[in-house]
């Protein structure tokens, strides 16, 4: 039995349309479908009944469509029509690297430019291509296909000139029924639907997941990916969000934490063992998920992960919400936006003071019957997906997490 989860209903329907495998399987009544519920903290009330195998691909972001079989999921999709300069083709990237370190196949869509309209100087916002390296980052580690396909647009036909179709450059569907869908005709889509063809028919055929990655489409998919790479200039430059980040040695991330906590302690474990810390610098108003924890994940696959887990880094991987000077090894963190390390652990503090979002310090006799459920994952699962998503995100790929006025680590 196959089935697909999706976030927007339509664009699970054009998939549907456009795969083989799948439109067979939904006209012989072998295909089921549901809304796939992003996470305890945005609806409290339906995400319990996810199950657990999509949980388990659930606990950074929710994908736009998640495709399994026999409850076992087997393809993830992400599809955005923003544009993808600097930070922002990474915003979606915490979603594609939680599919793939479960083994599921991730694919993603994405437009090579979107046409801007700015008072001064409209243009072209054209892909930043250090993607390509962090998807193959994510390849070599796990043997697990994570390709990109670009959302069809006017790019390469327009540019520099203004697209003469929509109004920022993207190429929809002609038919009236995906209007607002990317154009199937498109070469870029026959590529993502032969894809999904391929995967689903090997996964009707019991192909088990890893050997996908060394079937000749994915095998010719990944050279062009790299191809593209140094086509847009990847491998001549240092590119966002590389170039917002210090390497410093652990010693000067000790003598911080141990200069905001006016203590002598020393962080122990994982953190202790790496001589050096990448710190990713952002100094947002807020700390929030978009982009910048998309970026932090693909910061750990870029320049410290060496392995399939966290632990599995030759570098610490830190964040830094404010602008970071170091001087003869001594660091400072400044925000001129006002970020504090409040800013992360009053959310958290708030959540436990919402009985209606935490269930765990009620009495049974206080639970409601449509509660107990809920209570119950709770129990198994904690406050992993109740908590928000930036914040659950931080706390997976950081090892330490700094402000001006505070900072937290992990020890292992």
């Amino acid at each position: 039995m196959l089935k697909v989860w999706y976030s927007d209903e339509s664009f699970a329907q054009y998939l549907i349309d456009h795969v083989p495998a799948l439109l067979k399987a939904e006209r012989d009544g072998s295909l089921g479908r549901a809304r796939l519920v992003e996470s305890d903290a945005l609806r409290p009330g339906e995400f319990h009944r996810i199950p657990t195998h999509l949980k388990q691909i659930l606990y950074l972001d929710a994908p736009d469509v998640v495709i399994e079989r026999d409850n076992k999921p087997i393809a993830s999709v992400e599809i955005s029509t923003e544009a993808g300069t600097g930070h922002d083709v990474f915003q979606r990237f915490g979603r594609i690297a939680a599919a793939v370190e479960r083994g599921v196949p991730a694919l993603y869509v994405f437009p090579e430019g979107v046409w801007i309209p700015r008072r001064d100087r409209s243009g072209w916002d054209s892909l930043n291509p250090l993607i390509f390296r962090t998807l193959e980052r994510l390849m070599t580690l796990y043997g697990v296909p994570a390709l990109l396909h670009y959302y069809p647009t006017e790019y390469r036909t327009r540019c520099p000139e203004a697209p003469n179709g929509s109004d920022r450059g993207h190429v929809f569907d002609p038919s009236s029924t995906y209007a607002h869908h990317p154009d199937s005709g498109d070469g870029e889509m026959q590529a993502l639907f032969e894809g999904l063809e391929l995967i689903v028919s090997r996964a009707l055929a019991g192909t088990v997941t890893p050997t996908l990655a060394n079937e000749r489409l994915f095998q010719g998919r990944r050279e062009w990916m790299q191809a593209e790479f140094v086509r847009k200039g990847g491998a001549d430059t240092r590119l966002s969000p590389e170039t917002a980040t210090k390497t410093v040695p652990s010693t000067a991330i000790v003598e911080y934490i141990q200069d905001c906590l006016h203590t002598q302690y020393v962080p122990g474990g994982f953190f202790a063992e790496r001589e050096e810390t990448v710190i990713y610098c952002v100094d947002s108003k807020e700390v929030r998920a978009d982009p910048y924890v998309g970026a932090l994940a693909a910061l750990d696959y870029l320049m410290c992960r060496v392995g399939r887990t966290f632990e599995d880094r030759d570098r610490n991987l830190a964040i830094a919400w404010g602008n970071v000077s170091s001087e003869n090894g001594h660091l400072t963190v400044q925000s001129k936006k006002g970020n504090s390390v409040t800013k992360f652990t009053d959310p958290v503090k708030g959540l436990y003071s919402e009985p209606r979002k935490v269930l765990l310090g009620k009495a049974y006799s206080e639970l409601k019957p449509k509660e107990i459920p809920r209570y119950l994952m709770q129990v198994r699962w904690g406050t992993a997906f109740t908590k928000r998503k930036e914040i659950r995100m931080l706390a997976y790929f950081a090892d330490a997490i700094l402000f001006e006025d505070g900072a937290l680590w992990r020890e292992g």
